[in-house]
């Protein structure tokens, strides 16, 4: 994954993401994509929500 993640890659990686199996340097930048994304983090929050049920 590229440091400059669109969100359109972020939400084909995001079941990944939520899971927790993303790994290490891809987890990093999508967290960074996420830290500047509002839209992207409430969607991989809901996908977290889903995860865990």
């Amino acid at each position: 994954m590229a440091s400059d993640v669109t969100c359109e890659k972020l939400r084909e990686v995001g079941a990944e993401l939520a899971l927790g199996v993303l790994p290490g340097r891809e987890r990093a930048v999508a967290v960074a994509h996420l830290d500047r994304c509002a839209a992207c983090r409430e969607c991989i929050e809901h996908m977290t929500l889903v995860a865990t049920d």
